[in-house]
């Protein structure tokens, strides 16, 4: 059976995201550009206990005044979803959207990496515009949660083709210049 992290790095060099890794070879990070913003993504694999977590970081740092609005949100948001969260720290209002998974004796194919790392950055791609109607639009928590709700009113979920709709674009570098060949992609905020 094959180390986690091997499938996972096969993976992201098979997409060509060219991931800067850690040394102890636990953490990947990658840059995305969506359709709504540049995105930090860090995924964490735990080989002993054969674990995958993926974190995409929101790009807005949510401030005390709009704390208590955007964790409504966040709330609201995460009351619909069926697989991951929002997250959102109190003190500094850095928010991300985390999925995981514990995979057990299994062989991952690249199309279950692909829904778990691609369907997180789409969520946080597809939640951006809402968050930042709450944080800089002053919009309230139940307007903005209407923005994300499609015709049967519900909230929008990952496509089921994910890899066409939702899929990583340009990567790129830490200062949000599409990466050159030899890439320096973003890194997530460390928390």
């Amino acid at each position: 059976m094959k180390k986690l992290s091997k499938l996972v790095k096969d993976f992201l060099d098979d997409m060509g995201l060219r991931p800067e890794q850690t040394d102890d070879e636990k953490d990947f990070k990658i840059g995305f550009r969506g359709d709504n913003g540049d995105f930090s993504v860090l995924i964490t694999v735990d080989d002993a206990a054969r674990r995958i977590v993926v974190h995409t970081a929101c790009p807005i740092n949510v401030p005390k005044e709009r704390l208590q609005a955007a964790t409504e949100l966040v709330i609201r948001r995460n009351c619909n979803l069926g697989l991951g969260s929002f997250d959102i720290d109190m003190d500094d209002g850095f928010t991300v959207f985390r999925t995981g998974m514990k995979i057990g004796r299994i062989d991952l194919d690249s199309e279950t990496l692909l829904a778990l790392i691609c369907g997180n950055f789409w969520m946080m791609d597809n939640f951006l515009p809402a968050i930042a109607s709450v944080v800089y639009g002053n919009m309230a928590p139940q307007e903005a949660m209407a923005m994300l709700e499609d015709e049967q009113g519900q909230a929008k979920e990952v496509p089921e083709d994910s890899s066409k709709q939702g899929r990583p674009g340009k990567q790129q570098s830490a200062d949000g210049r599409t990466a050159p060949k030899k890439s320096q992609p973003a890194s997530p905020q460390s928390h």
